[in-house]
């Protein structure tokens, strides 16, 4: 198939995806299009009197600026509001209470592999009538804009791993997946496998009972603990993106961070494969541990 690129609302509108390169719909990018490539970067200089040029030491990325070439069009004029209205409520990223929610630009590869950034809506949509984007007709030219603060591509589907509470036996049981946590092996090894070319962050759930979870990343060193008796039934969730970064017991929604001990780190899943250690003292049956999240890539390659 050809390449594809799809909007994907924000949840609070509502609103299904648009299929921005659908010519069937009424829907069309041109050439010429800008932001759908590599994450660009920034170094981190420092310049001194008594060094000849200057000491690199550090860079970042930079946020994105989508820019696509658009043109809409339908068969009647009322048909073509219509899908101009839609396309506005689509791109509502604030909600009310100058809250910025942002949506999803999906773009497809022709192998099948999806791509999404995170954006909200800079600007663009039609504002003018010219003879040169459409007029008072039935189609209208211009340059959406989009705006991506977090310029990594993450994957369209998340990973998720699972361990489950099993009578005492080897760590790893019979099929692997789900692997099992055993009460005679409080500390077991387990992995985890990251394709992307970015660290991700993970949302780790732990349904009770169980005490003391300590979950370590032996490559770094290290630990995530939290302390406390997790009623059974009940699912200590810890988020790590850093921008929602929260340690809660669900469904009721009970803030846990005071239960974070000290000297703990939200720490992020690197490229590759990761060897781990999982600790859940006090599990039994029904005790469980998911891990979620969606892999980053530097380019929609």
């Amino acid at each position: 198939m050809a390449r594809e690129l799809r909007w994907i609302p924000p949840v609070h509108t509502g609103l299904d995806p648009i299929v921005l390169t659908d010519r069937a719909a009424g829907y069309r990018v041109g050439k010429g299009t800008r932001g759908l490539g590599a994450v660009q970067r920034q170094l981190v200089t420092a310049d001194s009197p008594w060094v000849d040029g200057t000491e690199a030491e550090d860079d970042y990325a930079l946020p994105t600026t989508v820019l696509l070439p658009m043109m809409v069009w339908a068969a009647t004029r009322d048909e073509f509001l219509a899908k101009i209205r839609n396309l506005h409520a689509a791109m509502r990223t604030r909600k009310p209470g100058r809250v910025l929610v942002p949506g999803e630009l999906e773009l497809a590869q022709a192998d099948g592999r999806r791509f999404r950034l995170r954006c909200l809506y800079e600007g663009g949509l039609p504002d003018e009538e010219t003879l040169e984007t459409g007029g008072d007709t039935n189609w209208v030219r211009f340059f959406l804009r989009l705006f991506a603060p977090d310029p990594y591509w993450y994957s369209a589907i998340a990973k998720t791993l699972s361990w489950v509470f099993s009578a005492p036996t080897a760590f790893l049981g019979n099929p692997f997946l789900p692997m099992n946590i055993s009460a005679s092996q409080v500390i077991g090894a387990a992995s985890i496998t990251n394709d992307g070319t970015e660290d991700a962050y993970g949302t780790w759930r732990v349904t009770g009972p169980g005490t003391a979870l300590i979950l370590t990343n032996p490559d770094s060193g290290e630990v995530l603990q939290v302390n406390g008796s997790i009623p059974v039934g009940q699912v200590l969730t810890i988020v790590t993106q850093p921008d929602q970064a929260s340690i809660s017991i669900e469904p009721a929604g009970t803030d846990w961070w005071p239960n974070l001990a000290d000297g703990s780190t939200l720490w992020k899943i690197p490229p590759g494969v990761t060897s781990v250690s999982l600790a859940l003292t006090g599990a039994s049956s029904g005790s469980q541990i998911d891990l979620e999240f969606f892999e980053r890539f530097g380019a929609p390659w």
